[in-house]
């Protein structure tokens, strides 16, 4: 089990997201949560398998319709006991 934390930026607020990013974790099992931040930049805390966030990872920089992420920066924290779910904070 993996736990990253990260800013992602790019064309990433206003455009849905958040909700992508949660739809995907959720279905790969993936824990955690994501929130917009003021300067325009998303931050996020993800955990699960590594083969698991390695999916989510490539889908966050891929992409779909109007999302475009320009960076995504993940720097590897201590798992969290007993995390369910993934949230999107505001």
């Amino acid at each position: 089990m993996l736990r990253y934390a990260g800013q992602v930026s790019g064309r990433v607020q206003g455009v849905g997201f958040r909700y992508f990013v949660q739809q995907r974790a959720q279905r790969l099992g993936i824990t955690g949560w994501v929130q917009n931040q003021p300067d325009g930049t998303v931050k996020m805390e993800i955990q699960g398998p590594p083969n698991k966030l390695a999916v989510l990872q490539t889908a966050l920089r891929a992409g779909r319709a109007l999302i475009r992420v320009e960076t995504l920066e993940l720097t590897e924290q201590l798992p969290l006991a007993g995390e369910r779910g993934f949230s999107i904070r505001k």
